[in-house]
């Protein structure tokens, strides 16, 4: 909702989100070996890592994103080079 709702934030919601689920990706590293979920095809027990965890990724990456500035009704606004120093 919050991406159909925010056109203005779409764009960073999308990208952010394509760099998190890549995130996904290190479940294996994070994740003990005694936990052994069901998981869609059974994925996560074949090979470590599973769907969930890389829709989960996206997902999460777009809403951290963008949530604080869209519940304050604020705009993102690049930084200016002075602030950056």
């Amino acid at each position: 909702m919050l991406y159909a709702l925010n056109a203005q934030y779409r764009r960073v919601m999308w990208r952010t989100s394509v760099v998190t689920a890549v995130l996904g990706l290190t479940e294996p590293m994070c994740v003990p070996s005694y936990w052994n979920p069901p998981s869609l095809f059974e994925l996560a027990q074949r090979t470590g890592c599973d769907i969930e965890r890389l829709i989960f990724a996206f997902a999460i990456g777009g809403i951290g994103a963008v949530l604080y500035n869209a519940v304050r009704r604020q705009d993102l606004v690049p930084v200016s080079e002075h602030e950056r120093r």
